[in-house]
Formats: structure tokens, sequence, C-alpha cells
């Protein structure tokens, strides 16, 4: 059976509210990215749209099929860090709740 929450959140990773980057400032003792195999340092500006992320089919496995049980268990879980359709952190939606 297919949660009503898996559909909800399967249904806002194929949304895309926010049309461009999201930046950030890398915190103090900056930060390495072993994808770019880079170091990126402390103060500089980054920012990445968060589309590259919920179609990455390093994180989400047949990123472009719809799939509400990804969501469900342990491994379901662990994608919630990944949703980013509200943002995350201190530019978090405040309306997300």
């Amino acid at each position: 059976m297919i949660s009503k929450v898996g559909v909800m959140k399967e249904t806002l990773r194929f949304t895309h509210g926010v049309p461009g980057r999201l930046t950030r400032v890398v915190p103090r003792g900056g930060l390495y990215v072993p994808a770019i195999a880079d170091y990126i340092p402390e103060g500089s500006i980054v920012g990445i749209s968060h589309i590259f992320i919920h179609d990455s089919p390093e994180i989400f496995e047949d990123p472009k099929k719809f799939k509400p049980e990804r969501w469900m268990g342990a491994k379901g879980k662990e994608l919630d860090h990944w949703l980013l359709a509200f943002s995350k952190g201190s530019r978090d939606c405040i309306g997300k709740k």
C-alpha cells in the first residue's frame, strides 16, 4: 500500500517552485566536495538548483519515474534529507509546516 505521505513527498520532488539557485555561504573551515574533488574556502558563496538534486540518479533511483514507495521504510527516511522543495536551513520556507 502506498502512503499519502509518500505521494505528497514524491509530488514535491517533481515540482520546481524555486526557479533558480538558492545561494549559501560556505561555513567556517571550508568545504570539501568529493564530487568535484575540490576544496571550497570558507566565506565563498555557492548555490545549486534543487532540480539537480531531485533529478539525480545517484540520490533517487529512476528519478524520472513517479515512485511514492521510495519514501517508505528506513531508506525513505534517509531520502528526507534530499527533499528540497521548500529549501533547508536558515532559508527554509516559513509556511512549510
